[in-house]
């Protein structure tokens, strides 16, 4: 908005240093249009480093295909936003930078806590485990947005402009959370999400087998034991009491 008044500036700047004068000119709006100068590369260099530290702190609690696709549903969600300003016809300024950056905070807690308990959930397939992330965590993802839109659904009956912006950006971020969260995060999840291998077979004793310690944990017996590993019970894992005496 005040990128015209800050060329302005710049041309009065040369002119006086033309001129071999000492002097500088000022106004209100010079140093608006400073900052409206440099917001781009402010916003663009910010919200790389808080993306880069989301997907830092993820890489610590989920492995790294997970953590990799919730960082992606963050970042398209604030691609989102900057196409809603585009089309509210709203200005990347401080206050639009302030919760383009509180986004961030907000949409991860809905594709993390999904591919949390995708990770958590039993099951031999993705589309098991995708199930189950849904049927255990879905209705409280769900709710706790739902409860967001609704405390700050005043904020869009504001007179105050930075209300307004700050409202739309914020039901915005829920929006798309949402629908990262419960349906993008979970289909991708289904389709590459990690699965963990089957436990192996031969570690587990067949019915009716013992294993080495007599409950059946340890590797199964193919053979059955001699008379002397009965005795001395090296050959089951049982140990013979020994008499009492009489």
């Amino acid at each position: 908005l005040h990128l015209d008044a800050y060329l302005q500036w710049e041309k009065f700047q040369r002119t006086i240093s033309d001129s071999g004068a000492r002097g500088y000119a000022y106004h209100p709006n010079y140093e608006f249009g400073h900052v409206d100068s440099v917001m781009l590369e402010l916003a663009l260099v910010n919200l790389a480093g808080a993306s880069i530290s989301i997907l830092c702190v993820l890489l610590v609690f989920l492995s790294p295909s997970v953590a990799l696709l919730s960082s992606a549903a963050v970042i398209t969600i604030d691609i989102l936003l900057f196409g809603m300003m585009v089309l509210s016809s709203v200005q990347l300024n401080s206050i639009t930078l302030i919760s383009l950056l509180i986004a961030l905070a907000l949409a991860i807690d809905y594709s993390c806590h999904l591919s949390h308990a995708y990770e958590a959930a039993p099951g031999r397939t993705r589309r098991a485990k995708a199930t189950h992330a849904l049927e255990t965590m879905g209705a409280s993802i769900l709710s706790a947005g739902s409860s967001t839109l609704i405390g700050t659904l005043f904020l869009g009956l504001s007179k105050s402009a930075v209300f307004r912006t700050f409202f739309v950006l914020v039901w915005g971020t829920i929006l798309w959370g949402l629908v990262c969260g419960l349906a993008i995060v979970p289909i991708a999840l289904s389709l590459v999400g990690p699965v963990q291998s089957a436990p192996d077979s031969a570690a587990v004793p067949a019915k009716g087998q013992v294993g080495i310690n007599g409950n059946g944990n340890g590797p199964r017996h193919n053979r059955r034991p001699s008379a002397a590993e009965l005795e001395s019970g090296s050959g089951t894992g049982w140990k013979t009491a020994p008499d009492s005496p009489r």
